[in-house]
């Protein structure tokens, strides 16, 4: 599982990193057929990166939510005799 999401996260960055590329060449070789396609690669990459910059945030912060009630229950507990 983990693989699978390296792999997609590569994926995804190389997509937001080779649109910049093709935006930085239209200078050279013209708008005409890879402006668009530029355009649309660097925003939709773009915006998955964002989504996942939010998840990670979101999931770190409830493991660490988690993690406080899990210390807070075992204080509670009476010991065992």
């Amino acid at each position: 599982m983990m693989v699978l999401g390296g792999t997609c996260t590569l994926l995804i960055l190389a997509g937001f990193g080779l649109g910049i590329v093709a935006l930085i060449g239209t200078r050279k070789h013209g708008a005409k057929g890879m402006l668009g396609m530029a355009i649309a690669s660097t925003c939709i990459n773009g915006i998955i990166i964002c989504f996942m910059l939010i998840a990670i945030l979101s999931f770190m912060k409830a493991a660490e939510h988690a993690k406080e009630k899990q210390q807070q229950g075992m204080e509670q507990q009476p010991p065992q005799p």
